[in-house]
């Protein structure tokens, strides 16, 4: 991802208020005034695309995070810290959780798609993976 300390569609400068976003399409660092997340059709889960790359895309659809099914708690449901400008929200991709980052410290590239879940979820899936790799490969010792 570009780490431009600007948006590069309205330029205007990243900042605690203004968030980077991270266009999933051309890969351009925006604001979230330039970009919105958009559900894809055939997908259960919305993308974010910068004002460019949106109109490209057929058949999307703006989402919230609610219609997303993200939680939109004010406060870490795991650990229950509350969530500032300093102590983001993240949601889990798998439980749709609302947790902090320490809740969410692991970042797992499923489909080819880097994607934050929760402690809980990330070491569920790692242990079934393992699970498949040992029984995978059981006969090759």
């Amino acid at each position: 991802w570009n780490k431009c300390d600007h948006c590069e569609i309205c330029m205007v400068n990243f900042t605690l208020l203004v968030r980077r976003h991270h266009c999933r399409e051309c890969d351009q660092s925006c604001c979230g005034n330039c970009s919105s997340v958009v559900l894809l059709s055939g997908s259960s889960r919305g993308k974010r695309l910068c004002t460019h790359c949106s109109p490209k895309i057929e058949d999307t659809k703006k989402k919230s995070d609610e219609s997303m099914g993200w939680s939109r708690e004010d406060h870490c449901e795991i650990c229950l810290c509350h969530f500032t400008l300093l102590t983001r929200r993240h949601h889990c991709r798998k439980c749709d959780k609302s947790v902090c980052s320490n809740c969410s410290s692991v970042l797992l590239v499923r489909g080819g798609e880097e994607k934050r879940y929760c402690n809980r979820c990330s070491t569920d899936i790692l242990r079934r993976q393992s699970r498949e790799l040992h029984r995978r490969f059981a006969g090759y010792q």
